[in-house]
């Protein structure tokens, strides 16, 4: 099968996301002679921050001279984005011989062992351990893709699992409260295993604790001790107190309050890393953290006119509020504009409740997404929030953002924002048009 052939199985066969099954995943797993258990992983969850973690530690791992693979979901713009090596994607040739694979081999063995159909993400994650086993990576850094107790990345070789913020997101699923979500969550804590935490609402910490007490893991918790020194378009500079040692000046691209906060837990899992016995020296890990990127987050883009297009992949109500700060802080008065998608399964109103007091002007989109049904209840909910807002809707989000870009003043932002579906479909659009 080519790459093509691969996309069009998945569009044709997985669309009905499969309830998870753990019997059939741990089939498929020894069907492919148990690839997840041939490479250590650090094992990602939260709500909001995995993606930027994993890019940072993945880049000081890198950096230390370790070969790492990196699986993150969703993608941008390419399925190939999900699995890297040393930051470089998996080509489309051999994604699309992994994934052959296990359509044409493994596939029907679960199929004819009782079992239904395996979901799109089962078959990414099986592909992902596969090239990661058969490439001899020496780590992985693996983010979870919804939850973690149930979710197919949770079969890894743990030995250090971290979880970022945890936030009210997919509630239909990982249930309603914070508690409950966290529970879920905290479902890839493993037995004797370290565990870190970023710094938490207190209700989503005590069930963290909880769950490393009952699993006899040390759980370590990030201390906010850290404080920024400038920022800028290209970057930031911030000071960070850990509880062993003193970084004075720490140089990192991404951009955004939360991302100080995100690049502390980083620092604390090299330090944890470090005690297991990989080395990792200082200079490493500042050098790595200088280097990492993260397409989607906080990420600007300069236009002619002394204006900028910044992509930010807030796409829940904890996201909007951090991106709501950190553009305050970034934009220091220049004008902005919205050109914004939001998922009908996502707060919407919460949502816009952060972000409008940002700006004047709004473009609503329709992201490229089934779940974006009730995209104009966006527009809407606009004009209730904030009467006096210039609100532009289209469903040809292309066409939106050139008519964005062509009001945006001198000086302007436009901040695109809402939906990662959207973000990757006009990042492919004006790539032609800014300067990285």
């Amino acid at each position: 099968m080519t790459y093509e052939e691969v996309l069009a199985y998945f569009e044709n066969n997985c669309r009905s996301n499969s309830q998870p099954d753990e019997a059939r995943k741990k089939l498929m797993l020894s069907l492919l002679n148990h690839p997840e258990q041939k490479v250590p992983t650090v094992h990602v969850a939260g709500t909001n921050g995995k993606g930027s973690f994993c890019a940072m530690l993945s880049s000081v791992l890198t950096k230390a001279g370790y070969r790492t693979g990196t699986f993150i979901s969703p993608h941008l713009v390419e399925y190939t984005e999900r699995m890297t090596i040393d930051g470089c994607a998996i080509s489309r040739a051999d994604f699309a011989a992994i994934l052959t694979g296990l359509l044409i081999r493994i596939v029907p063995q679960v199929l004819a062992a009782g079992f239904s159909h395996p979901n799109e993400f089962e078959l990414l994650t099986m592909a992902a351990f596969v090239y990661f086993a058969q490439e001899s990576v020496h780590l992985i850094v693996l983010e979870t893709g919804l939850g973690g107790r149930t979710d197919p990345t949770n079969l890894g070789k743990t030995i250090l699992s971290v979880i970022m913020p945890i936030g009210l997101d997919h509630c239909q699923i990982l249930g309603d409260t914070i508690e409950k979500i966290a529970g879920e969550k905290a479902g890839i804590i493993k037995e004797g295993t370290p565990v870190l935490s970023a710094v938490q609402r207190p209700e989503a910490m005590a069930v963290l604790q909880q769950e490393a007490l009952c699993r006899n893991a040390a759980l370590t918790v990030v201390e906010p001790h850290w404080q920024r020194l400038w920022q800028r378009e290209s970057g930031q500079k911030f000071s960070l107190q850990t509880r062993e040692n003193n970084y004075p000046a720490i140089d990192i691209k991404l951009l955004g309050d939360y991302q100080l906060a995100n690049c502390a837990v980083v620092v604390y899992a090299v330090e944890i890393l470090q005690k297991m016995g990989y080395k990792i020296s200082r200079q490493a890990l500042l050098e790595g953290l200088a280097e990492a990127s993260w397409a989607g987050r906080m990420e600007y883009w300069a236009l002619k006119g002394e204006r900028g297009v910044l992509f930010d992949g807030a796409h829940n109500s904890d996201g909007a509020q951090a991106l709501a700060k950190s553009l305050q802080t970034l934009a220091d008065k220049r004008p902005i504009s919205l050109l914004l998608g939001i998922l009908d399964d996502k707060d919407q109103k919460m949502m816009l409740k952060h972000l409008l007091p940002l700006t004047e002007t709004v473009y609503v989109a329709k992201p490229a997404q089934k779940r974006a049904e009730s995209w104009r209840e966006v527009e809407n909910y606009v004009q209730i929030l904030k009467p006096t807002a210039v609100v532009v809707s289209d469903e040809n989000s292309q066409r939106l953002a050139e008519k964005a870009l062509g009001d945006l003043p001198y000086g302007g932002i436009l901040c695109i924002t809402g939906s990662l579906y959207l973000l990757g479909d006009l990042r492919r659009h004006l790539s032609q048009r800014c300067e990285r």
